[in-house]
């Protein structure tokens, strides 16, 4: 399971892995009732899968083998980490979780310093290369972009953006930030440096 901070966000992102070519399932608030029932029961099911979902499924969900929760940006709370993480190694099963920070979040680390929680490798660490330049990523990247329904895409990519601000403005005080250190705070994974929308210049499909 994947964690995204808010359902727009989910729903950008589901987007654009399976354009990518990369099949997930997501589950958010802008999903019916009856949707978000369907999708849980057929990840539910499944032998091997993908889910892609905001807090919505962070608690009072009963999935009994999932195996991993990666947790894209910081939570909103210690105990949302915690319900997050909850939803691997049920039951007895075993089970590993991963949070993704920026450098910027790493404040949330003393939230959950008492947790059994080890540092991870940087991607810029020796070793990794440059991840962005990786072919099967760059393979993806073009997909995403020869699939790209013009104004639909650029909509849910601005209504992502609009949600991200809102989430992390809920957080402005603990960053130190001003709104436009906010909004400049927007990072692309390819270029991996701070800039703000209109001054993004690298070729890729961040939703910048």
């Amino acid at each position: 399971m994947v964690f995204f901070a808010t359902a727009r966000v989910t729903q950008f992102m589901a987007e654009l892995f399976c354009a990518a070519g990369v099949p997930v399932m997501d589950i958010h608030s802008r999903k019916s009732q009856g949707a978000r029932t369907r999708t849980s029961n057929e990840f539910r099911a499944a032998a091997a899968a993908i889910m892609f979902t905001s807090d919505v499924s962070a608690r009072g969900m009963d999935y009994p083998d999932v195996s991993f929760v990666l947790q894209v940006g910081s939570a909103s709370s210690r105990e949302q980490y915690v319900h997050r993480i909850g939803r691997s190694g049920r039951a007895g099963k075993s089970g590993q979780g991963l949070v993704l920070l920026s450098d910027w979040e790493s404040f949330f680390l003393n939230d959950i310093r008492d947790l059994p929680v080890k540092p991870f490798p940087s991607a810029s660490a020796p070793g990794f290369g440059n991840i962005a330049q990786q072919p099967r990523l760059q393979q993806a990247i073009s997909r995403v972009a020869s699939t790209a329904t013009g104004n639909a895409s650029s909509e849910r990519a601005s209504q992502a953006y609009q949600a991200w601000l809102g989430y992390y403005n809920g957080l402005q005080r603990r960053l130190h930030w001003n709104p436009t250190q906010l909004v400049n705070s927007c990072s692309c994974s390819c270029c991996s440096r701070p800039h703000s929308r209109s001054s993004c210049m690298c070729r890729c499909s961040c939703s910048c």
